[in-house]
């Protein structure tokens, strides 16, 4: 129901410095290296961890993790694969690390030989029908590997250990011959299959030596630090991959941590004194291209300059598991990607009515939720359009599937983050084009979770739609202004800077943070954005919130059973003014067989005419079910006490005005009052001209005051869920729409709520930082927004300016083709950033209507802790002022949200801090109170609440003042009286197709939340694409889908024309022919010339010109014995020796240490050679060219009268075959082009084109 956590998106700025994903070992968590290698390249066999701790849901994975995404893949350990849901938990055991034959042996001994012949029988089965089915060697693999870890009832160790020994026969080492000769000849015949299965493995693997899969001691090292506990994360670790683009040199982003918070936050004391230095300076390291390969056109491209072994065939990722097991998986991924996993969505639907019927809705949804299923996998990679292809199952829907994944792509709902997307050109390993041409500029207006998220994806969007663009043009470039002098926006994890007695180790590189103002997390499930970002790609350590129990000022703590009846009287209260809402309509969308979806499988029909022209006949679409538009059902609630209220962010999961339908004296005594029989008034909406959910709610209270006889403690316990819902919507309930002030109702996320440790600013430095800083100006506010054609008179030419303009207050004009706008709607209410034209009514008026509410919270840093330690929040009763009527309701409207909850961040922020929430009419007193009022008062309200404690003064304390901000001018939105939820559309929507809007205020389905900024930066980003390269190109009128008939002829045909390159075509005769012609005459020309003019001059041998060097080879022993000498002295071992750079770094102190009499034989020496060298170098280049350009003339008056000559009978006669057999295949591929539209285009070994 859309009260919205209040996670006041008030981004943190990380004072710490955000080890940008570090390079972390490859924690095989057991596995061996053989498996581990084997099983992740060509299949996306690699599970994240969930990343909870069922015991205190504490994070410990290593925070580093953005360091290594620009060059590689990365996979987390395997703890519980959903691939293998049959395995019983018990017998969920971890492998033992196997790094040789021998180990693998002994690993053997301690278990079932049995089972594990049985796993390692599967494996090679798998790999065997592969085979023979026509895949790709290095593709057979993936059924093996599925095979070989989901074998049921045994586990993992016996399964990998089975595979590991298949894998090393791939690499034709002689096998360890186990202790029992028969269980030798069983596995000899488990492994006689085709050798080929491995051939692929083979090619692929062949840059790295067998001592790969040894571990050095430094990363066993590290393995053995970073491995995790039982219960805990587990660490992302990069996959390494073969790289088959070795003329690209890719860049690898390293960032060091210990100079992150000084690049790019600063120390803040207060943030309008920030003195923040620019974005990182990062060193930018070479990747070591590795020996070329050649692989199969179609291989999938991962991660810059690695490939996985994926071939793009149907079939090639769907893993060998049972149907029905991966449907659900397949279901699940689509649900936890916010899109129905029964249905087309509202987008879907519009998009590709045209070009599928009713029956091929089940079969887009089942490539749909798979891609999906691939993402979600193993997010730290791109989904490539090959491993979309691999997900269909017949050739016939790969057109479709490639469409699929544009709009998955585009959507942001795959390779988003920040994660490196390569372009097209770099997956087939082309060399980039030389772009001459200023490309476009897109201006992003705010650094707040919405900006940076609009400029990643752009930047990510950009590279993967490269070959959309003018080849001769540069890619559009992507700018973000900031008016602050830090990132984040109202994300910010202020720096604690008092020492305290009592502290927690939250880890390297992290600080002690209290957030400024977005806090929470409201569940990483169903399709919560931060959920990929923060538990899969940075691996940041989170701290699950748990709710307590109410405090009265007291201290005393509020009896149980009374506070469980007040709260559902509240709630029966809320969700009889939810009964007013406006009724909503469901979108009419088109469901697929969910009987099939379920069991994974396509419909056996195909299907007539398409959605479109159905629907231009009569045919009416079918209304969605309630909840399937998010692909989550609304829960039932059978109770009578309708909405339920979460205490830890006051938002309503439930409120449909169920309960107005009972009578509310049978409510009341459901819920456990005493209550008399008398009539009872039908309530109203208050006011009646725009009724509000606050006057509405007061009004259904006082009658149920009277009829339940609620006693002062109940008052104040009413009031204090009243304050919770107003911190939920920053705002006097009173303010809010009575029929609209949910309207985001059911898209919530599941899963508990939690916080980042170290702060939630750590998200916002990522998206700016990884995988490539992004190009961000700050302290650049922006003054106008100019979006109007206009040219300008230089020198007396007249030229055309930019379509956009944003001018800034320090005079800059930056020119743009489009502007994104992530303002707060604070600040558009306020017309501080003026636009020129004015935007339009429609825009205005959403500005308007909408809310823009506060929410202000007082930071308390103690030596230690005085409270209880494992309380996450402490709720706080309110009594009135100034000894004002506690019955009375008007009592309570400015103190009840005053300290109303004190949360309790020690575990995230390290130190013995509490946040207080100041809420609803009490967030706007705050603007206007000293901090030492506030402090006194928050001292006074702790010592209440803690009597016998020792509550001194508080070693530092922060109050916040958004509304003051001048950037943010309040907190987040909410719905006003005269507000409905299509105001956010509206306010999301673009102007003139050059302005668009972005943030928690745009976002209908998350507004309020951190994660709805999210997504509106996706969404505007999608928008900004679309306006430059056009919306995707799905047909309007005619199947998409390749219909049976047509692709049994197609397949007839195209394996005719293979079926002829087994033997020697007359083309390919003819052209052969000529090449030995013309290589005769070449090598004949070569003899001659050599005969005439002699060899190719050679470049005489330089001789050393740098007296380091002549030094060196000259002392190299001498210094080595003395290096060997010291180290020995030093380890007390005799027989050590000193590595190179200790020789090396011995050698340099010595030539330092000598006098400039004792290196001047060294310098003349060397700059003799100089000379020499020069003369040389003259010399030579002098022969060269008198030598080329005479074996020029000759070379071309030799081969012309070679040439000259008329062929053989031979390739006479095969040049005559040969164009008749073009003739005839010109008239089959003509033929073929009428069903081009349906097939795609085809294959470059259908191509055939003469020779010159």
């Amino acid at each position: 129901m859309g009260l919205r956590l209040p996670i006041l998106l008030i981004f943190p700025f990380l004072p710490f410095p955000i080890p940008i994903l570090s390079v972390s070992v490859i924690l095989l968590f057991p596995f061996s290296y053989y498996f581990f290698f084997f099983s992740y390249l060509p299949f996306r066999s690699i599970a994240m961890a969930d990343h909870q701790s069922p015991d205190n849901a504490q994070g410990t994975g290593n925070m580093y993790g953005i360091e290594n995404l620009a060059s590689a893949a990365l996979a987390s350990r395997v703890s519980q694969p959903t691939t293998t849901a049959t395995r019983p938990a018990q017998q969920q055991q971890q492998p033992q690390l196997a790094t040789t034959e021998q180990e693998l042996w002994s690993i053997l001994q301690q278990h079932d030989p049995t089972q594990t012949l049985n796993a390692t029988a599967a494996a090679a089965a798998a790999a065997q029908s592969a085979q023979r089915s026509g895949s790709q060697p290095a593709t057979a693999q993936v059924p093996a590997v599925s095979a070989a870890t989901g074998y049921p009832g045994y586990g993992y160790t016996a399964a990998a250990a089975g595979y590991q020994y298949a894998n090393a026969m791939a690499y034709q080492r002689p096998p360890v011959p186990p202790p029992q000769a028969a269980q030798y000849q069983q596995y000899q015949q488990y492994l006689s299959y085709p050798q080929a299965a491995y051939a692929g493995a083979q090619t692929a693997f062949q840059p790295y030596s067998p001592d790969f899969f040894t571990p050095s001691p430094a990363v066993a090292a590290q393995q053995a630090v970073h491995t995790p506990a039982p219960g805990s994360f587990g660490t992302p670790t990069p996959a390494t991959r073969v790289s088959a683009q070795p003329t690209r040199q890719s860049k690898r982003v390293r960032i060091d941590p210990s100079h992150l918070r000084e690049e790019l936050t600063g120390d803040d004391e207060d943030e309008d004194e920030d003195d923040l230095t620019p974005l990182p300076k990062h060193e930018t390291i070479p990747a070591q291209p590795a020996p070329p390969i050649q692989l199969a056109p179609g291989v999938r491209f991962v991660m810059g300059t690695h490939p996985s072994a994926l071939t793009g065939r149907p079939k090639s990722c769907i893993p060998n598991i049972f149907a029905k097991d991966w449907a659900r998986e397949c279901v699940e991924a689509a649900i936890n990607s916010r899109l129905p996993p029964y249905a087309l969505s509202k987008d879907e639907y519009n998009t590709f009515k045209g070009a599928i019927n009713h029956v091929q809705v089940t079969n887009y949804l089942n490539i749909r939720n798979a891609v999906l299923w691939l993402w979600l996998r193993n997010p730290l990679c791109p989904v490539s359009r090959e491993e979309a292809f691999g997900v269909c199952r017949d050739d016939r829907f790969v057109p479709l599937a490639e469409k699929i994944f544009e709009y998955l792509v585009r959507g942001g709902y795959i390779n988003n983050g920040v994660i490196p997307i390569p372009s097209p050109l770099e997956v087939l390993g082309q060399v980039q084009p030389e772009r001459s041409k200023s490309g476009k500029v897109v201006v992003v207006v705010g650094s707040g979770i919405a900006g940076l998220s609009a400029a990643r994806q752009l930047e990510g969007l950009f590279k993967h739609f490269a070959n959309k663009f003018p080849e001769d043009e540069e890619l559009p470039k992507v700018m973000v202004v900031e008016a602050r002098s830090r990132i984040g926006g109202r994300v910010y994890s202020r720096p604690i800077k008092a020492d305290t007695r009592e502290q927690l180790d939250l880890g390297e590189g992290r600080e002690s943070t209290a957030e400024m103002g977005a806090m929470i997390v409201t569940g990483f499930d169903y399709g919560n954005p931060l959920g990929v970002l923060i538990k899969k790609q940075l691996a940041l350590p989170y701290h699950h919130l748990r709710e307590t129990d109410l405090h009265d000022e007291t201290g005393q703590k509020v009896d149980k059973e009374r506070d469980v009846r007040v709260e559902r009287m509240f709630n029966d209260v809320l969700d009889r003014a939810a009964g007013f809402k406006e009724p909503r309509v469901q979108p009419k969308l088109v469901e697929g067989n969910k009987w099939d979806l379920d069991l994974g499988r396509d419909p056996s029909s195909e299907g007539g005419k398409t959605i479109a022209e159905v629907e231009k006949g009569e045919a009416e679409i079918p209304p969605m079910s309630a909840g399937v538009e998010t692909g989550i059902s609304t829960p039932s609630n059978e109770s009578v006490f309708g909405a339920g209220l979460e205490r830890m962010t006051g938002r309503p999961w439930h409120a449909t005005g169920t309960a107005g339908k009972i009578p509310p004296i049978e409510a009341l005594r459901r819920i456990g009052f005493e209550v008399e029989e008398r009539d009872v008034e039908t309530f109203q909406p208050r006011p009646a001209d725009e009724p509000t959910l606050g006057d509405t709610m007061d009004a259904i209270l006082l009658e149920f005051k009277e009829l339940a006889k609620l006693t002062p403690e109940d008052m104040r316990m009413v009031n204090w869920h009243y304050a919770n819902l107003e911190y939920a919507n920053a705002a006097n309930l009173r303010k809010l729409s009575l029929k609209h002030w949910d309207q985001d109702d059911g898209n919530e996320f599941r899963g508990a709520h939690s916080m980042v440790v170290g702060g939630y600013g750590q998200l916002a430095r990522a998206l700016a930082l990884a995988p490539e800083k992004l190009d961000i100006k700050l302290r650049k506010s922006v003054q106008t927004v100019v979006y109007s054609d206009a040219q300008t008179m230089i020198n007396g030419t007249m030229y055309q300016q930019p379509p956009v303009r944003v001018i800034c207050h320090d005079g800059d004009v930056i020119g743009a083709d489009a502007v994104i706008v992530t303002l707060p709607l604070g600040v558009l209410k306020s017309g501080d950033v003026a636009f020129e034209p004015a935007l339009p009514e429609w825009k205005m008026g959403a500005i308007s209507r909408l809310g823009f509410g506060l929410l202000n919270k007082v930071v308390l840093v103690y030596d230690e802790c005085f409270w209880d330690r494992e309380a996450d929040m402490v709720g706080v009763l309110r009594e009135p002022e100034n000894g004002k009527d506690p019955m009375n309701q008007e009592s309570y409207v400015d103190v009840r949200g005053r300290f109303y909850m004190f949360w309790n961040c020690y575990r995230t922020a390290g130190k013995p801090v509490l946040v207080a929430l100041m809420a609803g009419n009490a967030a706007e007193a705050v603007e206007k109170e000293d901090d030492d009022v506030l402090i006194e008062e928050a001292t006074t309200v702790l010592k209440k609440m803690h009597p016998g404690k020792h509550v001194l003064q508080p070693r530092e304390s922060i109050v916040t003042r958004w509304k003051k901000d001048p950037y943010a001018k309040g907190s987040y939105s909410y719905v006003g009286p005269k507000a409905t939820g299509e105001d956010y559309d509206l306010l999301q929507k673009d102007v003139d197709g050059r302005v668009y809007f972005a943030g928690e205020a745009t976002c209908r389905t998350h507004p309020a939340t951190v994660h709805g900024a999210y997504l509106s930066g996706l969404k505007a980003a999608k928008e900004v694409l679309e306006h430059f390269i056009g919306p995707i190109n799905v047909p309007t009128d005619k199947h998409i889908v390749v219909p049976t008939e047509i692709a049994t002829a197609m397949a007839k045909v195209k394996v005719e024309s293979r079926r002829t390159q087994y033997k020697e075509s007359w083309t390919q005769k003819a052209k052969r022919l000529k090449r030995e012609r013309v290589q005769a005459a070449e090598e004949a020309c070569e003899a001659a010339l050599v005969e005439k003019l002699g060899e190719k001059p050679m470049k005489a041998k330089r001789r050393p010109a740098n007296p380091f060097l002549v030094f060196q080879k000259e002392s190299w022993s001498r210094i080595k014995a003395e290096a060997d000498r010291i180290h020995q002295e030093r380890t007390g071992n005799p027989n050590a020796k000193a590595s190179r750079d200790e020789i090396r770094a011995l050698l340099g102190k010595a030539w330092r240490d000598m006098s400039l009499d004792e290196q001047k034989p060294y310098r003349e020496f060397t700059e003799s050679n100089k000379a020499a060298n020069s003369g040389s170098v003259a010399d030579f280049n002098n022969q060269l060219l008198e030598w080329e350009r005479q074996a020029e003339t000759f070379s071309k008056t030799f081969m012309d009268a070679a040439l000259a000559e008329p062929p053989s009978v031979e390739e006479a006669e095969a040049n005559r075959m040969a164009a008749e057999e073009k003739a005839e295949r010109m008239r089959l591929m003509e033929e073929r082009k009428r069903y081009a539209h349906l097939y795609g285009p085809q294959s470059d070994d259908e191509d055939y084109e003469d020779e010159e």
